[in-house]
Formats: structure tokens, sequence, C-alpha cells
């Protein structure tokens, strides 16, 4: 699951740097990413912001709709780091405007998801 919270994160980036985004908002995108893995899995929004607090990252105090998560550039590198060490895959810089564009950032060959 922490390799599914990191790349999450990277797609958030690739959609709005610098943008903020709820808690439940990344536990959707993070359902789809096992989706289109082939894996249904509902992820309870709770569970995966304590999973993001335990990678290290620090969600905004609680509004009306929830927590966030502003994917800030320091937010942006250290889901890069994490994703180098989990050999998770990460949005290429060039081409952000789909899931075709995903690409491993492990020493592994490159695969498409």
């Amino acid at each position: 699951m922490a390799g599914i919270a990191t790349e999450t994160i990277l797609v958030a980036w690739s959609e709005s740097p610098g943008g903020s985004f709820y808690i439940s908002e990344l536990a959707v995108s993070a359902q789809e990413l096992f989706r289109r893995r082939g894996q249904e899995m509902k992820i309870d929004p709770g569970l995966f912001g304590k999973i993001l607090r335990q990678l290290g990252f620090t969600t905004e105090p609680r509004d009306a709709r929830g927590k966030k998560l502003k994917v800030t550039e320091a937010i942006y590198a250290r889901a890069r780091q994490l994703a180098r060490d989990f050999g998770v895959p990460e949005i290429e810089n060039d081409r952000p405007e789909g899931r075709e564009d995903l690409r491993y950032v492990s020493a592994a060959e490159p695969r498409h998801v």
C-alpha cells in the first residue's frame, strides 16, 4: 500500500503541481490505480491518511470536507525518493496527461501500466 500511496502523490503532482488534494480524493485515485492493475480494492480514506503520515507526509488541518495534502515541491521530491526506494511507477514530467505515461523508476526495465 505504501507504493500505491507514493504513486498517487506522483499522479497528483502531474495533475496539479503545488495543488491541494483531499485525502479522500487521493484514496479514490489509489483505488483507480489498483483497478487498472486488475485488483478491486476499497481504500478507507482514514487508513490512507495514516499510511501517508507513516511515509512522512504531513496533511493540512481538517476542514469541513476533510484533510488535505498540499503537494509541494518538497512533497514531490519525497514521493520521488520513495518511488525509487519502492520501485513504483512515476509520471514522466513531459507527458502527465494519461496513465499510459507511467514508467518505473527502479533499476528494472521500464514497464507501462
